[in-house]
């Protein structure tokens, strides 16, 4: 996974990319010290995945993240932060973001992040479980979609995409291809009005889908 780093503490930044390096699978491709600075250079190289600061001189993270969604919308975002309040997570999340890492957070939780990211498109750890679920009344409350109709290939693939399936995985169990997968993946973000895999995550999750697949009583 090519991966680029952005935050504006360059100590920081050198103890990031030496734990990345150790990291198999990944590549950091370049790092950056603020928003704008990473927007320059994106034109120019190709990533899967930005480790971007919340908290940033010039362009800071939530900026950032709403210009990248307008230019290239495949680029998993997730927010690296000392803190952050549910207000800020819960919008982070609805304007697209992947997922979040405490800046100390163990190594080890840096490493699942990425591989979580390439495998379901989306990293979930206690703190933003919570916020979800709190955000929950108000998707209710909202103007969010609430009755939708889904054909039932549509309805097998977002109920193994919020169970963080593998998109591989999830085109070898319904004999599809990725692309078709990918194609599907695309059309529920569409239908249901949602950024990304957290969006599917929470629509299911208000339904009352989320903990019946857990289960398996569905």
């Amino acid at each position: 996974m090519r991966v680029a780093l952005v935050d504006d503490h360059q100590l920081f930044r050198k103890g990031m990319a030496s734990l990345l390096d150790k990291i198999e699978g990944v590549q950091l491709v370049f790092e950056a010290s603020n928003g704008m600075e990473f927007l320059d250079r994106l034109d120019n190289c190709q990533i899967d995945l930005v480790l971007l600061d919340l908290k940033m001189p010039v362009l800071d993270g939530m900026n950032t993240l709403i210009e990248l969604r307008k230019r290239k919308s495949d680029i998993k975002v997730v927010f690296l932060t000392m803190e952050a309040d549910d207000e800020t997570i819960l919008h982070c999340m609805e304007e697209g973001a992947n997922g979040f890492l405490t800046k100390d957070a163990h190594p080890k939780d840096v490493k699942n992040a990425i591989y979580s990211i390439k495998e379901s498109g989306y990293y979930s750890n206690t703190k933003t479980t919570e916020v979800m679920m709190k955000g929950l009344a108000s998707w209710k409350n909202g103007n969010r979609k609430s009755q939708i109709s889904f054909t039932d290939r549509e309805m097998s693939v977002l109920k193994l995409i919020c169970l963080q399936k593998a998109t591989t995985d999830i085109a070898d169990e319904m004999c599809l291809s990725p692309r078709t997968i990918e194609g599907y993946r695309r059309t529920l973000l569409e239908k249901i009005g949602v950024n990304n895999s957290v969006g599917l995550v929470l629509y299911v999750s208000q339904q009352g889908w989320l903990e019946k697949w857990e289960s398996g009583l569905e």
